[in-house]
C-alpha cells in the first residue's frame, strides 16, 4: 500500500491503471481512495483473518490491500474454486 501511496504522489495522481476488466481506466488516486473506503467495512481489532471468494476485479484488489492494511492475514480465493481447492486453502493457509 506504501508503494502504491509513493507512485501516486509521484505522478501527482493523474497516472491511470487501465483494468482488465471491462477496461475501465482506474487512477491511483481513486485505487486509494477505494482501499480506505474499504479499510471502514470491517473492525480490524475483532478481524485477523480474511478471506476474498471473488474473481478478478478492481474490488477484491481494494479488499485485498485493505485487509493488509489494517493488519489481517488475507487469503483470495477464485470464484472458480472446486470445494476441494477451498477446504484444502481454508484448512492450509488461515
Amino acid at each position: 500500500n506504501e508503494r502504491l501511496k509513493i507512485k501516486s504522489i509521484k505522478y501527482n495522481h493523474k497516472n491511470l491503471i487501465k483494468s482488465l476488466y471491462n477496461g475501465k481506466q482506474i487512477s491511483y488516486k481513486e485505487i486509494l481512495q477505494q482501499i480506505q473506503l474499504f479499510c471502514t467495512l470491517f473492525d480490524s481489532s475483532t478481524t485477523d483473518k480474511i478471506v476474498i471468494f471473488s474473481e478478478n476485479r478492481p474490488e477484491a484488489i481494494y479488499a485485498l490491500y485493505s485487509g493488509w492494511k489494517n493488519g489481517s492475514i488475507v487469503t483470495f480465493i477464485d470464484q472458480m474454486a472446486t470445494p476441494q481447492e477451498i477446504s484444502h486453502i481454508l484448512d492450509n493457509c488461515l
